[in-house]
């Protein structure tokens, strides 16, 4: 179960009461033929422009996966992974972006062997408050696939998270769930998603995306999800 994007003004959208600084960390898995700048997760001081904020998606090319932080003049520094050319279209991938500090983001995608790291420095505010998955702050850059299991830390996630979230593909709620600040399997019909993290974060709004059967399989309190999808056999862990 997920939710599907088909373009243009199709997004999930929410926001915290309060607001989060660098260091974050922030996942999403993703299904579909993946193209050059598409947008698949946001989270930022504004809800219309993408400046102070951090994402993940892929870059200009179909071959990069890439982990951005954006200052206040909206000049972006990303970390970005090269892939094979339609490597990851059409099977489930996790995503995830460690954002450590202002001159040190890493993108991981499917495993933890597959990282990259970025040292430039790029200042972003401490008010992250806003999410956005499916399309960037102004409405551009739409994704067209598949998304679920996203979720936000407000830490630098470290080795073993990291594990535990992609090559053992743990539920996000199983993983340093002490700052886990939202979390959203999208594995249900509804139009208004609640966080699934147990520690209050904000209710999400889809506009334009519509539900679908498949999931991703994650192990969710040391037993797998019952899904659709045959995806899994790709991942470690025992998944197969």
């Amino acid at each position: 179960m997920s939710y599907s994007f088909g373009g243009g003004t199709h997004n999930i959208k929410g926001s915290f009461t309060g607001t989060f600084a660098i260091p974050v960390s922030i996942l999403c898995w993703v299904k579909g033929t993946i193209m050059g700048s598409d947008a698949y997760f946001y989270f930022g001081k504004n809800p219309s422009d993408g400046n102070d904020s951090v994402h993940v998606g892929t870059g200009s090319a179909a071959t990069k996966i890439e982990a951005g932080a954006t200052d206040s003049a909206g000049v972006e520094r990303s970390a970005d992974y090269t892939t094979g050319a339609a490597e990851y279209d059409d099977v489930w991938v996790p995503v995830l972006g460690v954002f450590t500090s202002s001159n040190n983001r890493d993108i991981y995608i499917e495993v933890i062997a597959n990282t990259a790291n970025s040292g430039a420095a790029r200042t972003v505010a401490g008010l992250l408050k806003h999410l956005i998955a499916g399309e960037n702050p102004s409405g551009s850059q739409p994704w067209t696939g598949l998304l679920a299991e996203l979720a936000v830390w407000d830490k630098a996630l470290v080795s073993g998270e990291i594990t535990d979230l992609l090559d053992n593909a743990k539920a996000p709620v199983d993983v340093a769930n002490a700052n886990l600040i939202g979390y959203w399997s999208l594995d249900h019909d509804d139009s208004t998603p609640d966080d699934e993290s147990g520690n209050g974060g904000p209710t999400l709004t889809v506009t334009g995306a519509t539900f679908d059967a498949d999931h991703p399989s994650i192990v969710s309190g040391g037993s797998i999800v019952p899904i659709l999808s045959q995806d899994y056999s790709r991942f470690a862990g025992g998944l197969s």
